[in-house]
């Protein structure tokens, strides 16, 4: 039967890109910076907007941006989630009642985790020294600035330009699923011709 491996050297390199013999160590084969951070935590200012104005006044679409730059969801599907988060919000604001006041604070907690998340998944991606913890109080001290962090460092917008379409996904990502959907296949056939033998 085949089992997906969870260790983090393997899902590390499953997502790490090559580095090509003519650029330097510390950038990827897409210029993106590698080992660190290519802004601090408050650094936003440099490039107010559209990073500042969008991580502060449409995290969604900051968010969504950096998922699909980096491959790791389609652009929309982010965009509808935190459409429904809003959502809720607005009916947790006319409703008043004590229920869907829970379930909007429970899904905030939700979306300030999956931020956590996806700063995790970023510092794997580029070998950024942290930790799981610094992640989620990065999330929850200062949100907005952790997305602007991230969008920063994915280059998910163009600056000086306040657009909310995603920029293309970048080379070396898109091809993890489709290498491991042609994997898991490979691994079935192989199991198939070995079981009918």
């Amino acid at each position: 039967m085949f089992e997906l491996s969870t260790s983090k050297d393997e899902f590390a390199s499953a997502y790490k890109l090559e580095i090509d013999a003519g650029t330097t160590a510390d950038v990827d084969v897409n210029g993106l910076k590698l080992g660190r951070w290519s802004s601090g935590f408050l650094e936003f200012y440099g490039d107010c907007i559209p990073n500042g104005f969008m991580a502060f006044l449409c995290p969604g679409v900051s968010v969504a941006q950096i998922m699909a730059r980096l491959g790791l969801m389609r652009y929309k599907i982010v965009l509808q989630l935190y459409a429904a988060l809003y959502f809720l919000v607005l009916l947790a604001i006319s409703a008043n009642n004590t229920v869907i006041n829970f379930i909007c604070v429970v899904a905030a907690i939700v979306a300030a985790l999956a931020v956590a998340r996806l700063r995790t998944k970023m510092r794997t991606l580029f070998d950024i020294p942290g930790n799981a913890l610094l992640d989620v109080t990065s999330a929850f001290v200062c949100g907005p600035c952790t997305i602007a962090q991230m969008a920063s460092h994915a280059e998910a917008y163009q600056s000086g330009s306040c657009s909310f379409r995603a920029r293309s996904t970048l080379e070396g990502y898109v091809l993890h699923n489709y290498e491991l959907v042609m994997k898991m296949a490979t691994h079935i056939a192989d199991s198939m011709i070995t079981s009918a033998s």
